[in-house]
């Protein structure tokens, strides 16, 4: 699936205008989290050469890349980091939390879409992900078969590629 602008990498990751893009979890960066998977949003995570973001239908965070030390903590199996910036701290999870977090849809993944026009420092919006390729399509299925830590290991993988200098 390449249209000039857009290429795959892993499985079904778009990697659109130098920009990584993926269907992921954020939460609290703790050991204990009290209310588990209600305490995590469903949205999409971007990377670009300069540039973190995570996007749902009601949170956009925006950070630039050399400022956010990144972890890959045990505590997530391989599956997920810990962002840590002068603001805060947060979890990435590239599978499923908790059986209680919020599953993947459509709705969620549109919203999380809709948000990429808003942040100001990724070189890629929503039209990028509707355009012709199916790559919103691509990454349902995606989220859709990463429903546990497990199986998003896969998915950090190509995180961790995409994070590392150019």
């Amino acid at each position: 699936m390449d249209d000039g602008h857009c290429h795959v990498i892993g499985r079904t990751m778009p990697v659109i205008d130098g920009v990584l893009v993926v269907p992921a979890w954020i939460g609290p960066a703790k050991h204990y989290v009290p209310s588990k998977g209600r305490a995590y949003t469903f949205g999409l995570f971007a990377v670009s050469s300069d540039t973190l973001a995570f996007l749902s239908s009601d949170l956009t965070l925006e950070w630039p890349k050399d400022e956010v030390n990144i972890t890959w903590p045990r505590l997530q199996g391989g599956a997920g980091c810990w962002l840590e910036w002068p603001d805060g701290k947060y979890a990435i999870c590239f599978g499923k939390p908790f059986p209680n977090a919020p599953s993947p849809d459509a709705d969620l993944l549109g919203g999380a879409a809709e948000a990429l026009d808003t942040v100001s420092n990724l070189p890629i919006g929503l039209d990028d992900l509707l355009t012709g390729t199916g790559i919103l399509g691509n990454l349902l299925g995606l989220a859709a078969s990463i429903r546990d830590i497990k199986a998003g290991r896969g998915t950090a993988q190509d995180v961790k590629a995409a994070l590392l200098p150019v």
